[in-house]
């Protein structure tokens, strides 16, 4: 392995970091599957089908705090659209 493969191969070698990744990676899928049973079982499924959808939101809010990913107008277009949907849905049903 040469180059940015090595680095890769490198970084699952480091033990330390095993203690969190291994948790997160099995807690983090089964907190979500959780949460969207929970949310079809005690909303219907139309609501539930939406705020189910808003985690794109969520997750683009996420990449541009944490991982300073460059907010487009674009993003920002479809994130106002998606919680405006939201909105919409929570007052009409």
């Amino acid at each position: 392995m040469t180059g940015q493969g090595r680095t890769l191969g490198l970084a699952f070698l480091r033990r330390d970091t095993w203690k969190y990744t291994i948790p997160m990676a099995l807690l983090g899928p089964f907190l979500t599957t959780l949460f969207w049973i929970a949310g079809f079982k005690y909303l219907t499924a139309g609501r539930a089908a939406i705020y189910n959808q808003m985690s794109t939101v969520f997750i683009i809010l996420l990449a541009w705090l944490i991982l300073k990913e460059r907010m487009t107008p674009r993003k920002m277009m479809g994130m106002a659209l998606a919680i405006a949907g939201a909105v919409l849905v929570a007052i009409a049903g």
